[in-house]
């Protein structure tokens, strides 16, 4: 072997700075650990205060040291390089293995110790490749060392005694004692003996030897080599808890403490304030709390925050120490979701710093309760007086599926569906102010898709319907809403009120006494009265003025305050002109104020001593051609009208004649007009027997209807 000191002596390694942090951040699980391997190093016990060891082989720290020197592995060009691996312990501590191209360390000078003794701790994972292979050679004949034997067994400078590893995970933790002839396999209390050996002279030690093809194969987590009990206080146990802590032991898992089953009737918070966790480490990081049908809330105390998760969630991480977490969850209640009834569970995980974690549940039951009805109204409405409008966005839900019944009702109006499916109308009337709706929750609202509201006649301001949804629980529920409505004012136009037909002897005063006149807008500006055939006097009263005609005349217009125009009107007097028989028409016309006034005409026939037709006049039509047909005669004496109807062909510039029969009274008639509708035709017969014709030059299509007008010849 090549004689080298140990300060030319290095160990290599890349990258290292990335290498440590990458260490502390991210470790992943160890296969053979249910739980998971901590992040961080455990909280070991104490390190002895006097623990200072000759040589320090430290996979945790990527150092060696020996005596004072701190070598960081920084590259080893002559002999074997370390290679760092990462979560290699059962608790998740690194390692390093060996490229096996020579020893590990060569000729690294150990002293001698007041006792001569020589101490070897090591914590390593050795694979099994059919030879021997030294843990630490003193390269002379006494050769105090550590082997593996062929079946990785230990041994102290070949003893009788070769023990196998029983470490977890295959992990040892060797304490060899070479003065005292002793192997601590795993086990602080209970030696194994071998052979002794004690040296009183400084040598030089290969580490890990590599000749002759016994060559180390396995990962080693610290080595340390001491040679004066006093470097570790001369405490086995110690050492070895030490050790153990460092790299073996993954520590307690925290314990949650959890109440039993919990019920809760559905939509009711519900306190669970009886949770709370303990790890006898000492050590609890996070318990995350979730549930899958509604919310969790905390009120957080001290240090702890909502690492994950948000308040008021259905999941959320509470991270502190363990004091605050606890007393975080003492204000834990759940709410489950809006209308959920059913299963739920609580899962509560809790973490140490090591990322050991422990999960459990608690079973929630929430009851069902019965909800009432939601009914889905729009905002308010505005419509024009005497319109219809139309509400199509009314509709309820029950989460329940026991919607019974809805109510409809208005003050000021009516209230319209086309009912659907099964829905029937159970109280009030379509059309009515009021109306309840039954049948299923679909037919319901499909019926209140068609609503519509109609004010009543000539109201305008405002109304309000209310909608009243019942479920049919064993006491039932209801929601009441309501939509405002606003019914603008549109100008109406005045309304007359006059009698049936009257009759007057000639020559003589009629009283018409029952004709008025009302406007709902109040805005009533005149009222025009007129005849054809005689004059009209009346008695102003109030601030009433004749504003056009004239009183005794056939027509004047009343103007004032509305009530000052209908006691007006109550004073009417009638009388047809000298010697008149026959029938005059009394026409009343009332007129608004408005910017655009309206009008309201009625006319009252005045029947003044009328003759009596008795006789049928013959009518004719005779076309362009000369071909004549005979029209019938419809006669109505009550109303002074007789009339022809026939429906006929298109006649080509065709005359109408009527013959009146012999000892008939002579007759007024008004010529009208013919067109290509039926149209009214009035004609004059001069005298007894003489005939009375009318001609047109166009085409007429459809029934012919006029009268012949009875009057004084």
């Amino acid at each position: 072997m090549n004689n080298k000191m140990l300060g030319m002596a290095t160990f290599s390694f890349g990258l290292l700075a990335l290498v440590l942090v990458l260490f502390f951040m991210d470790r992943p699980a160890r296969a053979m650990v249910e739980r998971e391997a901590p992040a961080v190093p455990h909280f070991w016990r104490p390190t002895l205060a006097s623990s200072s060891p000759v040589l320090l082989l430290d996979a945790t720290t990527l150092t060696l040291t020996q005596g004072a020197i701190v070598t960081i592995w920084n590259g080893q060009t002559a002999i074997g390089s370390p290679i760092f691996q990462t979560n290699q312990t059962p608790n998740g501590q690194p390692a390093v293995a060996f490229d096996g191209s020579a020893h590990m360390g060569e000729n690294i000078p150990i002293p001698v110790g007041p006792d001569e003794d020589f101490v070897i701790a090591a914590v390593i994972k050795p694979a099994i490749i059919n030879a021997y292979r030294n843990l630490i050679d003193d390269d002379a004949s006494v050769r105090p060392m550590l082997w593996l034997d062929t079946g990785s067994r230990y041994e102290l400078n070949f003893g009788t005694t070769a023990v196998a590893g029983n470490g977890p995970d295959g992990w040892d933790i060797v304490i060899a004692d070479s003065k005292q002839g002793v192997v601590y396999l795993n086990d602080p209390t209970n030696p194994l003996p071998a052979s002794a050996v004690s040296y009183a002279t400084a040598k030089t030690f290969d580490l890990f030897n590599r000749d002759d093809g016994q060559m180390y194969a396995g990962l080693v987590a610290e080595f340390r080599v001491y040679t004066d009990k006093a470097g570790f206080g001369n405490d086995l146990q110690a050492l070895y808890d030490e050790l153990y802590d460092k790299y073996i032991d993954i520590g307690e898992s925290p314990v949650n403490n959890l109440p039993g089953a919990q019920i809760v009737d559905e939509d009711t918070p519900l306190p669970i304030n009886t949770l709370s966790v303990s790890d006898s480490d000492g050590n609890l990081m996070t318990t995350q709390l979730s549930v899958g049908q509604g919310t969790l809330s905390v009120t957080l105390t001290g240090t702890a925050v909502i690492s994950a998760g948000a308040n008021g969630s259905s999941g959320l991480t509470v991270a502190g120490n363990q004091a605050d977490i606890n007393a975080t969850l003492a204000t834990l209640s759940y709410q489950g979701d809006l209308h959920f009834n059913g299963s739920d569970v609580l899962t509560v995980v809790s973490t140490d710093d090591t990322l050991l974690s422990t999960t459990d549940t608690v079973t929630i039951t929430v009851n069902p309760v019965n909800d009432p009805p939601v009914n889905s109204v729009p905002g308010a409405q505005v419509v024009d007086e005497d319109m219809l409008l139309s509400i199509s966005s009314i509709n309820t839900t029950d989460v329940d599926g026991n919607l019974a019944s809805t109510q409809m009702s208005v003050f000021n109006g009516t209230i319209i569906v086309t009912l659907s499916g099964s829905a029937t109308i159970s109280t009030g009337s379509n059309g009515s102010s009021t109306l309840t709706i039954s049948g299923t929750e679909n037919d319901i609202n499909a019926t209140l898709a068609t609503l519509a509201y109609q004010g009543n006649l000539n109201f305008w301001g405002s109304d309000v319907l209310t909608m009243v949804s019942t479920d049919s629980a064993g006491i039932p529920l209801s929601d009441t809403d309501t939509v405002a409505i606003t019914v603008n004012p549109i100008n109406d136009a005045p309304v007359n009120s006059v009698p049936g037909s009257q009759t007057a002897a000639a020559d003589t005063p009629l009283a018409i006494s029952t004709i008025g006149v009302t406007d709902v807008d109040g805005n009533l500006s005149t009222t025009q009265i007129s005849v054809m055939n005689g004059f009209i006097n009346i008695v102003l009263a109030g601030n009433a003025t004749i504003s056009a005609g004239n009183n005794g005349s056939s027509s004047l217009t009343l103007a004032g305050s509305e009530a000052a125009i209908n006691a007006t009107l109550a004073s009417l007097i009638y009388q047809g002109n000298l010697n008149f028989k026959g029938c005059d028409v009394l026409a009343v016309t009332s007129t608004d104020s408005a910017g655009t006034p309206l009008q309201d005409v009625d006319t009252v026939t005045i029947k003044v001593d009328p003759p009596d037709l008795a006789i049928a006049p013959v009518i004719t039509l005779t076309n362009g051609g000369g071909t004549q047909a005979q029209l019938d005669w419809v006669s109505n004496a009550a109303n002074c009208t007789y009339k022809i109807y026939r429906s006929i062909e298109p006649y080509n510039n065709y005359s109408l004649a009527a013959t009146l029969p012999a000892g008939s009274a002579t007759y007024l008639a008004d010529l009208g007009t013919i067109g290509n509708s039926t149209t009214n035709y009035f004609f004059y017969v001069a005298g007894i027997n003489s005939d009375a014709t009318h001609s047109a030059a166009s085409n007429h299509n459809g029934a012919f209807d006029f009268a012949l007008v009875p009057g004084e010849g």
